[in-house]
């Protein structure tokens, strides 16, 4: 619903306050995403439903949970995941931009063929209504 506050994010991986000089200070401050202002965790009541839900879903994933038996560092993995998606993103964009000029010729060839089905179907309205 619209009257739940934006889902928080912990500051640092646990929680942990990383402006705390050792590093390992209580969790407080967090930003809700990239951007954002950060969020007071002392001051702010948040619904965390949404949360235990999502753990719950992951915690019934298959992936997730032979990851985790098998002692998984998913923040690890995670990074891993992150910048594979990183590079397959990047080929993504490269490919796009070695076949725009096809993309390009197609769409040239598409916007003819709809000009040409356009007069083609005027014509056949003018001889509809000739026989009329």
């Amino acid at each position: 619903s619209s009257s739940r506050p934006p889902r928080a994010r912990p500051a640092a991986p646990g929680g942990r306050d990383l402006g705390h000089p050792t590093g390992t200070g209580p969790p407080r401050m967090a930003a809700a995403a990239a951007g954002d202002p950060p969020v007071d965790f002392t001051t702010v009541e948040y619904d965390f439903d949404d949360v235990s839900q999502d753990l719950e879903a992951f915690a019934e994933d298959e992936t997730v949970m032979q990851a985790l038996q098998r002692g998984v560092d998913l923040r690890r993995y995670a990074a891993q995941v992150q910048e594979e998606l990183t590079h397959v993103e990047q080929d993504c964009v490269d490919q796009y931009v070695v076949n725009s000029g096809r993309v390009h010729e197609l769409h040239k060839q598409m916007q003819d063929c709809d000009e040409v089905l356009g007069r083609m179907q005027e014509m056949l309205q003018g001889f509809q209504t000739d026989l009329g």
